[in-house]
């Protein structure tokens, strides 16, 4: 096939013409057959493509026997050059590459054989194709569409660059070979997960080339393998370094964790992985075949993302409101800040502490801008399906910052507004706990619970000391808005606010500290 593209001549060995092939308006192939070059060489890229500065291009290769020593009975030995070998060069343009998607070189060679399923030739998806009046192969889509498509071939005759020659005799006149790239696909993990009692397919595909990892000296020889996902500072770590410092990520899906793995479906014991696992797939160099190309891996996981915290750094870096949280210890929060996360959004993930036992969240200083939030407290909302076991929250100080209007919002120290059906068990609220509302402009009276709103009948506050301090925002020698003490109403744990948005330049205090 000739391409539309343009044509090269370069000198390959003392007496060899390696023409980069293209239409134009006479056969350079002919051209030279008439100058002696009577022995052709094609490399026929098989569905790939030659790049030579960019473009895609025909390699040939043309030889004039009778510029070479014969043997004692006449006969002419001619080696050929790779045509990707660094040593080949196209009119002085840089080397040559040959490329087929997602696909590898194994070799070139003599003879290639269609392979048939059926009795129809099938591409390397396993399609039916049919022949054309051209020689080309299709399928049809749905619709009726012709798609050009190349067979699966089977391959024979490998040739040996380095030991391997044409043998030319005078009586032969021409000679003419075509040598085709013999491809492999790359070779492929394909992953499963089961959901409930059904095994889907994951999008994700781990590919490599079998060729190119077992090269001699290759830097990514270990592409073959997959690393199971493992525990670090407190998280599933789903990534694994290569030799060649690129990145294998194992499939991570949202809202859960990975459990474990295994090579057969059935889950048996005999198939668990452990730790990693090597591509069983080989490799037929004499007939480009590949064996057991694709590997399929079925995943378990739990429901849930999950984490073991021992710190409140690891609770503030891994902060999602559907995550599961098995506390190992005591968390100090001192110096730090509770997650924004929490505080504005609602929180359907689980809290719990290791073996059942009580822990203690302590010394938490949460700042809060409200920026049109519903809510806000440590959680937003603890939703109908969040869990909280056997924690007690401790020396809270919440406050709440903004300079915008608000109305009909909830606010609360553990939680904005807590849902009834959520699940909250041995939940505690202890100590000083602050409540402090500055740079806030209320549209009118507002209720706030310094507890929550909502269900609060599963949280044990009972020996919480509160304290309410309401502080002015100074503007222009007075304060914005202001509160009356006298006005502020006080039942159980519900505080109703009048505030006063008038500029009061005789008011001495900033704030305003209720104690109850």
């Amino acid at each position: 096939m000739i391409r539309k593209n343009k044509i090269l001549f370069g000198l390959l060995l003392f007496f060899t013409i390696s023409v980069m092939l293209t239409a134009c308006s006479s056969n350079p192939l002919d051209q030279q057959r008439s100058n002696g070059y009577v022995i052709t060489v094609t490399y026929d890229d098989n569905g790939g493509a030659f790049f030579d500065n960019k473009e895609d291009t025909l390699l040939v290769d043309m030889f004039n026997p009778s510029q070479y020593k014969k043997d004692a009975d006449g006969t002419v030995r001619i080696k050929l050059l790779d045509p990707t070998s660094e040593k080949r060069r196209s009119g002085g343009a840089s080397r040559i590459f040959v490329a087929k998607q997602n696909s590898s070189l194994v070799g070139w060679y003599k003879t290639r054989t269609p392979v048939e399923v059926d009795g129809f030739v099938v591409d390397e998806n396993g399609r039916k194709l049919t022949a054309d009046e051209d020689g080309t192969y299709f399928y049809l889509e749905d619709d009726g569409k012709k798609i050009t498509a190349v067979p699966q071939y089977t391959y024979s005759d490998r040739w040996d660059f380095d030991n391997d020659f044409i043998v030319y005799k005078e009586k032969d006149k021409e000679i003419n070979l075509t040598l085709y790239a013999g491809w492999v696909p790359y070779y492929e993990f394909n992953y499963y997960y089961l959901d409930g009692d059904n095994w889907v397919k994951l999008d994700q595909v781990t590919t490599f080339g079998y060729p190119e990892i077992h090269a001699e000296g290759a830097r990514s020889y270990d592409r073959d393998t997959i690393w199971l996902p493992e525990w670090k500072n407190g998280a599933m770590d789903y990534s694994h370094r290569y030799a060649d410092e690129t990145t294998y990520n194992f499939p991570k899906i949202s809202g859960k964790t990975f459990n474990s793995a295994y090579t057969d479906e059935s889950l048996s014991p005999e198939s668990k992985i452990e730790g990693s696992f090597k591509h069983g797939g080989t490799l037929d160099e004499e007939h480009a075949e590949a064996k057991n190309r694709i590997q399929n891996l079925y995943l378990t996981y739990d429901e849930g993302e999950r984490f073991f915290i021992s710190s409140a750094s690891q609770l503030i870096d891994y902060a999602d409101t559907n995550g599961y949280y098995q506390i190992e210890n005591d968390l100090d929060f001192s110096g730090l800040r509770w997650p924004g996360i929490f505080m504005s959004e609602t929180f359907n993930g689980k809290i719990f502490a290791k073996d059942g036992t009580s822990v203690v969240f302590k010394n938490i200083d949460a700042e809060f801008i409200g920026g049109g939030a519903e809510y806000g407290g440590l959680f937003g909302r603890i939703g109908e399906n969040a869990e909280i076991t056997d924690v007690e929250f401790k020396d809270v100080t919440f406050t709440v910052r903004t300079a915008s209007m608000i109305d009909d919002v909830y606010y609360g120290t553990l939680a904005g507004y807590i849902d009834e059906n959520a699940d909250l068990k041995n939940v505690k609220v202890s100590g000083k706990v602050t409540l402090a509302i500055g740079y806030t402009q209320f549209g009118s009276d507002y209720d706030l619970n310094l507890l929550a709103n909502g269900d609060v009948s599963k949280v044990d506050a009972e020996s919480v000391e509160y304290e309410l301090k309401l502080i002015g925002f100074e503007s222009y020698g007075g304060y914005l808005y202001y509160v009356e003490a006298e006005e502020v109403k006080v039942e159980g744990l519900n505080v109703t606010l009048a505030f006063y948005a008038d500029i009061d330049r005789e008011l001495e205090k900033s704030e305003y500290v209720i104690n109850f």
